[in-house]
């Protein structure tokens, strides 16, 4: 099973704690992250709140806030051999956006842990980012951060209930069970929604692109204008599975698409540019013999 050595590294994953941690112990589960919190193998205090989320890829993330709201950031992948206590420089973007480089130190060779300072621009854009991409070691890696949004405020809660128990225990409630038919089906819909977006993309730019005079960037806004349909769809769903508000996920769907209207002009540019080495490339017709007898 993965979740073993994964709690293992949210153990370890407190950056106040030089001992290994006991836990999880009150658990966190929000979309594709589960975790919990942690005590001190060393004096049995309470030491963070971390979780972590698994990718196809093999690299995963894990983030937790420590016992005085520090944040911690983790990257690990059981391919990686690197030396124990390197320092590692890590390039970050998010919906784009970006580079935004951190630094982070190797613990026991397959992790990376990055401290992430309280209220800084790396945290916000963890939270408020749909995608990310980092690069590590020259490798570039996608992730997506479909519910980070509400993941933050949640390892917030959990350190709060240890730190300030009476009020906290008061203003929050326990998180909900895990329920992985609902997180499936959520991912299934929202995934579903983007694909339609970017099929309808598709579909007008082989329409009117072949055919049309007009400069690339015009092409590439008649395109996503087109679309609206299918974007307020995705709009819709994300507000509707995610619980986000509105405007945050029309912040986030109009970066997504800016960052694709670069990608059509670029896609327009190019086509244009080999259809026309294409036509200069074929032989002229040979009009010898055509003259009469």
């Amino acid at each position: 099973m993965v979740w073993r050595p994964l709690f293992a590294i949210l153990a370890i994953l407190s950056l106040n704690v030089p001992a290994l941690a006991k836990g999880p112990l009150r658990t966190v589960s929000v979309g594709n992250w589960s975790g919990g919190s942690f005590t001190s193998d060393r004096t049995g205090d309470f030491s963070h709140c971390a979780a972590s989320a698994t990718y196809r890829h093999g690299t995963n993330l894990h983030v937790a806030v420590n016992n005085d709201y520090s944040w911690t950031l983790g990257f690990s992948n059981t391919g990686w051999n690197m030396p124990d206590g390197n320092d590692v420089t890590i390039n970050l973007w998010f919906d784009g956006a970006g580079p935004i480089a951190v630094k982070g130190k190797v613990n026991g060779k397959s992790l990376i842990v990055v401290p992430m300072p309280d209220n800084s621009a790396l945290i916000r854009a963890f939270r408020e980012a749909s995608q990310m991409q980092s690069v590590i070691g020259g490798v570039r890696v996608n992730f997506a951060l479909t519910t980070t949004s509400r993941l933050i405020p949640e390892l917030a809660n959990c350190v709060r209930w240890y730190k300030e128990p009476v009020e906290a225990r008061r203003d929050t409630t326990p998180p909900p069970a895990k329920n992985d038919e609902v997180d499936k089906e959520r991912t299934r819909l929202i995934n579903e929604a983007a694909d339609e977006h970017q099929a309808c993309m598709r579909k007008v730019m082989r329409d009117i692109v072949p055919y049309s005079s007009e400069n690339a960037d015009t092409l590439a806004q008649v395109i996503i204008t087109r679309c609206q349909t299918e974007e307020k769809k995705f709009v819709s769903l994300g507000v509707a599975l995610y619980g986000a508000s509105k405007a945050d996920v029309e912040r986030i769907v109009t970066t997504r698409v800016e960052q694709q209207k670069k990608e059509m002009v670029a896609d327009i540019v190019t086509f244009r540019a080999e259809l026309n080495k294409a036509l200069l490339s074929q032989p002229k017709p040979d009009n010898k013999g055509e003259s009469g007898i």
